[in-house]
């Protein structure tokens, strides 16, 4: 219907006092309850993982079609995070100001807000992309080969994909430190809020 949705949403803070606290009114109004879900495309490049017009187009028409919110792909956050070679990421700067070009065009062209969805495969990573292979491990020795994983125990995700390494405190630490620094990357890009992928057998899920 056309009544007004109010979402109760955490938005990102990028001033010194910490990203991801809520800010004082924290309610993000969307006008008509219509949401443009993430869905992961893997069309960044296979060697950059850079997001470039592919994405621009995908998100910026959503947009100006009338969505109240647009989200981004599971956006990873180092390049061990990845579920494919193509995936994109905000571990760098290249990334970050990629993602900034978008956000700008959605919030210069529309009244969408954009949100940004941060994960990391754990022991789904190392797969192809999905055209030539949805979920099929990464041949070893090529030039897309497959990369060490991490979970929270050492089980594999299916039989035929790559078996990871249970997390070590250090491990854990340092995951810890690289989402923290790819949600501070968001909120340099303006994005209007943050998701965390709990969910599909990635990482975080493999905790819960």
């Amino acid at each position: 219907d056309d009544e007004l949705a109010t979402l109760q949403l955490y938005l990102m803070r990028s001033h010194a006092a910490g990203v991801g606290e809520p800010l004082a009114d924290s309610a993000l109004r969307l006008i008509m309850a219509l949401k443009a879900a993430s869905l992961a495309r893997g069309f960044s490049g296979v060697r950059v993982r850079i997001p470039g017009d592919y994405h621009l187009v995908h998100l910026g028409a959503r947009a100006m079609g009338g969505a109240a919110l647009v989200f981004a792909e599971m956006t990873c956050t180092s390049a061990d995070a990845r579920i494919t070679p193509g995936c994109p990421g905000l571990w760098n700067e290249a990334q970050r100001h990629a993602w900034q070009r978008i956000v700008e065009w959605v919030h210069a062209n529309s009244d969408a807000k954009i949100g940004m969805q941060l994960g990391h495969a754990g022991p789904k990573g190392a797969t192809r992309v999905p055209w030539e292979g949805e979920n099929e491990p990464l041949a070893e020795g090529t030039d897309a080969g497959g990369w060490p994983l991490l979970a929270a125990s050492a089980l594999a995700w299916s039989p035929k994909n790559a078996l990871p390494r249970a997390m070590t405190r250090a491990d854990m630490e340092r995951v810890r430190g690289e989402f923290v620094q790819a949600a501070r990357r968001a909120a340099a890009c303006g994005f209007d809020m943050l998701e965390l992928h709990c969910a599909h057998g990635y990482l975080l899920s493999s905790f819960l």
